[in-house]
Order: structure tokens, then sequence, then C-alpha cells
């Protein structure tokens, strides 16, 4: 995430503003053209899965810009929390190269399984034995990156700004969490009688600033790394313009490590395919 603007504008106001502009273009979007057409080298998992992260973002946008409007603040933090996360996986699995999507899918039918047998153990209405054997079967092979799907923060180490976007992460996860920093928001303490009052609703402190911010850079994300393997795009010059006003590039950059497996990876995927 390098900063491309000198002084981008970040109040909530224009970063509303800026919602509700995605949201317009992307509801547009899916009402005139509801195809996806894929690069070449792009298969259908790849499509589907960067859709899916995608519409995920931009359904939860959609039900919490009312909410913000309406004063809502700290409930709100898992949601934009999600729509982080998201974004950022989506931005791996379309830069990552021919590696990230199996560890992904794997992850996603490792949890499955587990889920599974944690409703087989708790006997639950449904599940079966035959139905966990079909999980098992269905259990893609291990690869290289499955520990960085498993493990956020070491999959976020492949961007320059790695670092700060697990920070913003966690910013919104002890918001998220029952833990302390959830409770102090309910709390307002008097340093001179010591004495505490308790809060209805929290405080924020403007903080909504700052996720008002992340929720558009979520959407760019997003939407962008969806658009980077789409072929003939009507929409990439505008997600980077909005990327540039938000003090953010469309597509996050890689570290030169990230960078070189990548290459390494997509050439020795391509000897396999010629022989």
């Amino acid at each position: 995430m390098c900063l491309v603007v000198d002084e981008p504008d970040l109040s909530q106001s224009t970063s509303l503003d800026r919602v509700d502009q995605l949201l317009l273009r992307w509801a547009e979007r899916s009402r005139t053209d509801a195809t996806l057409r894929l690069r070449t080298g792009r298969g259908p998992a790849h499509g589907a899965t960067l859709w899916g992260l995608s519409a995920h973002v931009y359904a939860q946008a959609a039900r919490i810009r009312p909410l913000i409007e309406q004063g809502e603040g700290i409930e709100l933090a898992p949601v934009v929390r999600a729509m982080l996360e998201c974004s950022l996986r989506a931005q791996r699995l379309a830069q990552r190269g021919p590696k990230a999507l199996p560890s992904f899918l794997h992850e996603g039918a490792r949890q499955r399984l587990n889920l599974g047998t944690s409703m087989m153990q708790a006997t639950w209405v449904g599940m079966s034995a035959d139905i966990i054997e079909r999980l098992q079967e269905d259990m893609p092979s291990k690869g290289e990156l499955d520990e960085q799907a498993r493990r956020f923060e070491q999959m976020l180490r492949d961007f320059e700004a790695g670092t700060v976007l697990y920070t913003l992460y966690r910013f919104l996860s002890g918001l998220s969490h029952p833990g302390t920093s959830l409770i102090d928001a309910y709390i307002d303490s008097a340093e001179r009688t010591g004495t505490l009052s308790l809060r209805h609703r929290a405080t924020l402190d403007g903080a909504e600033m700052t996720w008002t911010w992340l929720i558009v850079l979520a959407q760019v994300w997003s939407w962008s790394a969806l658009d980077s393997i789409s072929s003939d795009s009507p929409d990439r010059h505008y997600l980077r313009r909005v990327a540039r006003e938000t003090g953010s590039t469309a597509m996050l950059e890689l570290t030169a490590e990230a960078k070189r497996r990548t290459f390494l990876d997509a050439y020795e995927a391509g000897r396999r395919a010629r022989r």
C-alpha cells in the first residue's frame, strides 16, 4: 500500500460518498454484465472465488452503510473486519501465482471437515459418517502455501505493507472480540476521583473515520482483484482513480521475495503444462 496523494481526503463524509459511488457502480455493473470474462490462464474456480469474495464485500457494505449514517459505531467493527479480510485474501489470490488458489481451497475444505467432525461429536441432527467420508474424499492435496492460507498474519507478509495491513486488522479485531478493548469502550473513568461511569453506547473517539476509509479500501481492493483477472474491463481506470484519491493503490504491492516466488511458481506450472 503506497501513498500516492499528498493529502488525501479521508474524512468520514468524503469516504461515505466514495462508498456510495462504488456501490452504485457495482450494482450497475451487476445489472448490465453478469458474465465473467476471464483472462487466459484463469479458470472458472479462480473467477468464482474472487467473485464470491468481492460480492460479499459489496453486500456487507450495502447493509452497514445506512447504519453508519444513523450513528452506529463499534457494533459494526466485526463486519468491517470481515470486509477487510475478504479484500486482502482476494488481492493475494489475484497476485500470488498458481499455488495461492489451491491453498485457499484446501483451507476451506479443511475447515469444512473440522466442522463436520465437531457436528458428529455433538450428535448434530443430519450429520452422518457418510457425510464425513465424502468431506474427507473431497479434501484437495496439500500444497506449499497451505500454512500461509491458515495464518492471516503470515499471508500478509507477502505484501510490502503487510505490517500496516495486519495492524489495521488487529485494530478491528480488538473492537470485535470480547476483550478489554471492547469493554473499555463502554466505560468512562475519571482519573481525579477514580470513579467509573457506565455507557450504554460505546465511545469511538473518531475511530469511525478509520473504518469508513477502510470500507472504501475493501471495496476497491476486492473489486480490483477480480478486475485484474478479467479481460476488457471498463472499471480499471475508475478503481485506480478512487484508490489514488483514497491515498492507496488499486493493487497492493508484493514484496520482492513474493514476486520472485510467484514468478518461479508460474514458470514451473508452465513447464508442467507443456510436458
